[in-house]
């Protein structure tokens, strides 16, 4: 179960849309008790949020940070960050229709001058970063970002926490934390939760994940967060948390997909398996085999 966010990066759209568009990471920033923002605070603020969503609430808080970034940008960059505010305004009705799954957009649907517009956005935005705010072109945290009010008032926008809720996974998982792949970035992001203190039911982002992942309604998420906790599940064991909250996987379109894909098997033998699976919970040794037999299957 998907409970925790990755790394947070810029996020091609579909996987390659924008994967050169905008490669924002840390840079110093004003003064923290100031009330005006610079550049390079939202420079980490998009770092932190920039990514295919997979809610709308994700996906408004990207654009809102995207369009406070364009407001007050400096003339070189603000027609950069245009670009990408369209794409996004433009992308919406799509990532809606294909229940914010970024996998399943039709990227041919963007036009080569589109493309074009996006790599030379990314170009423009990568040199001003780098030469203003001492960004890393890779994508890289810096010790910078990473002690930053912006950040944690962005993370705690992105993941739907209080500032200071954000600021402690911050300082939980450090800048090699931040900078970690996975699947080694997952597990430090759980143990930082675990150290703060925080449920992951009550973030919002893993709330809206489990739903993105699974089709659950939000309460059967919250359940679900609430049986895992701060464990890695993987399918093994993963159908007991579908019993104990009563989820009704045969109505889970993803799942049922999923299971479609994986065993070659027709939707109606998916589900019976699906639940198969769901009244046995952990999955023992020839317990598949079993309930293939039981279901039907290669009849």
């Amino acid at each position: 179960m998907k409970a925790t966010a990755p790394r947070r990066r810029p996020s091609a759209l579909a996987g390659t849309l924008i994967a050169t568009a905008v490669l924002l990471a840390a840079c110093s920033t004003g003064d923290p008790a100031s009330d005006d923002v610079s550049p390079c605070d939202t420079g980490i603020e998009l770092s932190l949020v920039l990514e295919t969503p997979d809610s709308d609430r994700s996906y408004d808080v990207m654009v809102d940070a995207l369009e406070r970034a364009q407001e007050g940008a400096p003339d070189e960059i603000r027609d950069d960050l245009a670009v990408l505010v369209a794409l996004w305004r433009d992308v919406r009705p799509q990532l809606e229709a294909v229940g914010w799954d970024g996998t399943q957009l039709d990227e041919s649907a963007i036009d080569e001058a589109t493309r074009s517009d996006l790599e030379e956005a990314g170009k423009g935005l990568d040199a001003f970063y780098e030469e203003s705010c001492g960004i890393p072109a890779d994508g890289g945290f810096t010790a910078e970002m990473h002690e930053s009010t912006a950040a944690a008032k962005a993370l705690a926008a992105r993941f739907g926490m209080d500032e200071s809720e954000a600021r402690c996974v911050l300082d939980a998982l450090g800048v090699d934390g931040l900078n970690a792949d996975e699947p080694k970035a997952a597990d430090l992001q759980l143990r930082a939760f675990e150290q703060c203190e925080i449920s992951l039911s009550s973030v919002a982002w893993s709330v809206d994940s489990v739903i993105a992942q699974y089709g659950v309604s939000e309460s059967e998420a919250k359940c679900m967060l609430d049986e895992v906790g701060y464990s890695a599940v993987d399918r093994s064991g993963g159908f007991a948390v579908f019993a104990e909250c009563e989820v009704d996987v045969t109505s889970l379109k993803p799942l049922v997909e999923s299971m479609m894909d994986e065993m070659g098997v027709s939707e109606s033998e998916a589900k019976c398996m699906l639940e198969e699976f769901r009244e046995i919970g952990t999955l023992g040794p020839g317990d598949t085999e079993a309930i293939q037999e039981t279901c039907g299957v290669g009849r």
